[in-house]
């Protein structure tokens, strides 16, 4: 391709006259030169310049003709293909002209333009200055709308060259590409390019051009809406930002004071740090690097302090609190080792061993900074605040200690505190207590009480924790030995002004219910029963009555409150009192089980105290069966009657008959009867209650033999295995005691009839039936005839049909009545007695 000889001789043979001839008869015909061009590239034995000879000629004739050029440009490019640039830079330089001879004529062809730029960048990549110009050249020559033709290549040189020269091009990209485009919306449709202005940022950033990356990102942190389709989030563009900033501060530091510099970076992190609270790790961390690199220990330190102060979140706390240690070892080993390199002098020593003790300190305040942290993510915790005075009481720092009392009860919202751990030891008024509990336990009583006269007028959530404050401020009292000061303290909440508000009436400050306690009356008569010392002492004993009947009065007393004040009287050898107590309880309270308790000590009492059995008597007629009007009208119910009763038949079989206590025992039946009928009780209680009357029919029964009247005791088996209420394996179990009865008085008939009465009970095939059947069988073996266990058999048959008709067949064990009946049925009448002629040995 450089300077040759060129014969027409060997360029031209005849087989190429007919091509010569046409064109110099149509010089402009471009598909002779074509055909002339393709006639003589199928020739195996063509040379390059035969080709270029005819190319030349062509592109001379039709400079204007896209096709001949891009003909010719290929045809010397191929040749150079495989070449290496640096050996055979001119003939690229060849090429080079070549496209630009072509360019001065189609200087607005894109695709002349590409292939251009795309064989330079393959083949002279480092010609940069070559390469920008013909990417200018190009941009300038083409309109706008064939630019995107141009800028993938462009943005592929940047890529490629980086440096200043890469983030030029990606400010003029910034100028062409679309806002949407650059916002993240949607790529470039024209030019195929994905750029965001996330993506120019980070390029940029690479290319070293941190200032221009710092005011793009600067942009984004403004207009956060107009680029919130971006991949990046705030947070990112924000650290990025803080990087970019780190990165570009010692650039800054030669037009800025260094201390400018440092204040402008602190501001934009602490303007970070109000937009992203839960990021302060991160943030802190950048603070630390910034003033790591300049080399400010100072500043380090109270970033990393101010960091571990302001930390919300364990794994923030973590992360700071781990990067702190590593940086001070670090500062101890830099230290080690300049001594251990002989730049040795007393400042040195004294610095290690300043930073040693700084060092231990750190290690050891771990578990108090963690504390702080917990206490600042949830200050009604009070878990976190328990915490943190073990610890202090641990290492014996008591003055610590009390500060933190002082804080948590100033701190702590008293109607949000609460434990996570649910610890009924962490509780608020437990915390006032053992605050006011240290004074005490040192002796100072003033102080504890001031504490504890603050505590009260507090605000709780519950009246019980007032409650719960009142009765320790008083064991206080209690505990050194004064009575007295442990009544003043309670009198001035159970005697003061009275109220009419419920204790649980929630739409009422607590301190105003808190008067109503069960447990805070209790615990003050139980200290006012405490100071009476002797059973003359009668103003002290009328003292502790008059506080019993206050809480009477104001609804306050339980049963348990009543039998105390019963007891306490009883002590007091004042009897009789003791049982007007009793008698007031059982008008005190409607509910039937608090009367039964009630009422079962003082049965108990007057057995042991009354000496007239017809009082006695009276007292449990009136139990038992009720008398007069209201709500021990009706007496005790039959579910709760039975321990009554059975006391009461003790007490007739002492001081009456065996026949009396029998009647009590069939009264007992009875009301145990109307209470199951009464269905006003749970399915729990009617089960409990018909055990309770198979007992007490057990009992009768027992009573009756020991009477020896069978007569009775027959009555008495009628009567259970009549009664519809007991289950019927327990009625079946009585009809085979009644069946031994008969049996062994050598009733027989008796005994069959019982048997009917209850194989009747069930169908024969079920399996509660299975043992009366078999018995009966047993029993007409033993002492029957041939006649009658055919009649037993006939029985069965007659059975199974009655229950088959009703389509009955049960398996479970409910009673169904035990009633006779009356008629008989198609079946029976049907049925032939011969039928059941069987061999009574099988």
């Amino acid at each position: 391709m450089g300077k040759t000889n060129w014969s027409l001789d060997d360029l031209i043979d005849r087989k190429c006259l007919e091509f010569e001839t046409t064109i110099s008869k149509n010089e402009d015909d471009l598909s002779t030169w074509l055909d002339y061009y393709g006639y003589k590239n199928s020739l195996p034995e063509v040379t390059f310049k035969e080709k270029v000879f005819i190319l030349e000629r062509a592109v001379r004739e039709l400079p204007g003709s896209y096709e001949l050029w891009e003909v010719y440009i290929d045809e010397c490019a191929g040749k150079i293909k495989n070449a290496d640039y640096i050996k055979h830079k001119k003939k690229f330089k060849v090429v080079n002209r070549l496209f630009e001879r072509s360019l001065v004529l189609l200087s607005t062809s894109s695709s002349l333009w590409t292939k251009y730029l795309r064989f330079i960048l393959d083949t002279q990549s480092s010609e940069v200055t070559l390469i920008r110009k013909v990417f200018n050249r190009s941009l300038l020559a083409l309109p706008v709308s064939q630019h995107h033709f141009i800028w993938p290549l462009y943005i592929e040189f940047a890529d490629m060259v980086g440096g200043p020269t890469g983030c030029l091009i990606y400010k003029k990209y910034m100028l062409y590409a679309t806002p949407e485009s650059l916002q993240g919306i949607s790529p470039d449709i024209d030019t195929g390019l994905d750029i965001t202005i996330s993506d120019i940022i980070s390029k940029i950033a690479d290319f070293g051009c941190i200032e221009y990356a710092l005011t793009l990102i600067q942009e984004l942190l403004v207009n956060p809406e107009r680029y919130a389709m971006l991949p990046s989030s705030l947070l990112d563009l924000w650290l990025q930002f803080i990087d970019f900033f780190i990165l570009a501060s010692k650039e800054k530091e030669k037009s800025l004071n260094s201390r400018d510099l440092d204040f402008e970076f602190e501001q934009k992190v602490s303007f970070a740090l109000k937009i992203f609270p839960d990021q302060i790790s991160k943030l802190y961390l950048k603070l630390v690097e910034y003033f790591t690199l300049k080399d400010n220990h100072s500043k380090v330190r109270y970033y990393f302090e101010k960091g571990l102060r302001d930390s919300l979140t364990v794994s923030d706390f973590t992360t700071l609190f781990e990067s702190y240690l590593e940086f001070e070892e670090n500062v101890l080993l830099n230290l080690s080792n300049k001594l251990e390199s002989g730049q040795y002098n007393k400042d040195s020593v004294l610095e290690l061993d300043l930073r040693m003790y700084e060092f231990e300190n750190l290690v050891a305040s771990r578990k108090i900074l963690l504390n702080d942290m917990m206490i600042r993510q949830n200050p009604n915790n009070l878990d976190e605040w328990f915490k943190r005075i073990e610890y202090y009481e641990k290492d014996n720092k008591l003055t610590e200690m009390l500060t933190t009392y002082a804080n948590a009860l100033g701190t702590v919202n008293p109607l949000k505190a609460h434990s996570i751990s649910s610890s009924k030891k962490h509780t608020l008024p437990k915390l006032w207590i053992n605050y006011a509990l240290f004074y005490g336990s040192k002796g100072d009583i003033s102080t504890a009480n001031l504490i504890f006269s603050k505590s009260v007028q507090s605000e709780f959530k519950s009246p019980d924790d007032l409650v719960e404050l009142y009765i320790t401020w008083s064991n206080m009292h209690l505990d050194r030995g004064n009575i007295d000061a442990a009544i003043d303290v309670l009198e001035q909440v159970c005697t003061g002004e009275e109220n009419p508000y419920a204790y649980n009436d929630t739409s009422v400050k607590i301190r105003h219910r808190v008067g109503k306690s069960t447990e805070l009356w209790s615990h003050y008569i139980d200290v006012l029963e405490a100071s009476v010392t002797d059973t003359d002492d009668k103003s002290s004993i009328e003292r502790v009555c008059e506080a019993y009947d206050k809480a009477i009065d104001l609804k306050v007393a339980s049963v348990l409150t009543l039998m105390n004040y019963a007891n306490f009287l009883e002590e007091m050898k004042l009897v009789e009192r003791s049982f007007t107590v009793y008698e007031l309880g059982i008008q005190f309270f409607s509910d039937p089980k608090l009367r039964y308790q009630i009422w079962n000590v003082y049965l108990s009492k007057a057995m042991s105290f009354i000496q007239n059995l017809e009082r006695i008597r009276d007292l449990f007629e009136q139990c038992i069966f009720g008398m007069g009007s209201g709500a021990e009208k009706s007496g005790c119910p039959g579910r709760l009657c039975k321990p009554l009763f059975l006391l009461y038949v003790k007490f007739e079989e002492q001081n009456g008959s065996y026949l009396s206590a029998l009647r009590l025992l069939e009264s007992c039946v009875q009301k145990m009867g109307e209470d199951l009928r009464s269905r006003s009780i749970s399915k729990k209680e009617i089960e409990a209650l018909r055990n309770d009357k198979y007992e007490i029919y057990n009992l009768m029964v027992s009573k009756a033999k020991k009477l020896g009247d069978n007569d009775e005791v027959r009555r008495l088996y009628e009567q259970v295995i009549n009664d519809h209420d007991l289950p019927l394996p327990k009625t079946i179990e009585f009809g085979f005691h009644f069946i031994d009865l008969e049996t062994s008085l050598k009733q027989f008939n008796r005994a069959r009839s019982i048997f009917k009465f209850i194989c009747r009970s069930d169908h024969p095939d079920a399996a509660i039936m299975k043992n009366p059947w078999s018995k009966w069988k047993d029993f007409e073996i033993n002492y029957g005839s041939e006649a009658s266990f055919k009649d037993m058999l006939r029985f069965k048959r007659n059975v199974e049909v009655e229950f088959k008709n009703q389509g009955i067949i049960s398996d479970n064990s409910k009673n169904i009545g035990f009633v006779k009946s009356t008629s008989t049925t198609k079946a029976e009448e049907n049925i032939n007695p011969e039928a059941l002629d069987i061999d009574l040995d099988i």
